[in-house]
């Protein structure tokens, strides 16, 4: 007997997910409403009549470099960390085809190593500074 799942799966999620958010964002928007007028009437639709009625700016105003950029950078440390932070090595259950997965437990030096690296960004700005407090916390202080 087999079981037939219709989830949609990661590729769903992967790529429907961020095309719904899109639509969501330029079909629901201050300029003409929700929906778009061009869409309420198929006759007459026509898709540059649709891009004014949206703000349409063109592809450039879904892409941030500057965010693009600290992305690439946040996968390019954790990459880094992955290689040179010293690790536990277990072994996982025994999968169907026989073999087991080899597990890398580093979680908790990457996070003091980032939080260590953040404290130091963050005492660098003249309005605030980071202390870490008796329970364990870090707090966001003022400086006077």
């Amino acid at each position: 007997m087999r079981l037939t799942s219709y989830s949609i799966g990661a590729f769903g999620i992967s790529f429907g997910l961020p095309f719904a958010c899109y639509v969501m964002t330029y079909f629901t928007n201050e300029v003409s409403g929700c929906p778009p007028p061009s869409l309420l009437t198929p006759s007459t639709f026509t898709l540059d009549k649709l891009k004014q009625e949206v703000g349409w700016q063109g592809f450039s105003g879904l892409l941030n470099t500057q965010s693009a950029m600290a992305t690439l950078a946040y996968y390019a440390l954790s990459m880094v960390l992955y290689k040179i932070i010293p690790t536990t090595e277990i072994n996982g259950t025994k999968l169907r085809s026989g073999g087991k997965l080899v597990y890398r437990l580093n979680s908790m030096s990457s996070r003091e190593l980032v939080r260590c690296a953040i404290t130091d960004i963050m005492s660098r700005f003249p309005l605030c500074a980071v202390h870490y407090g008796h329970s364990g916390c870090w707090y966001l202080c003022t400086r006077p």
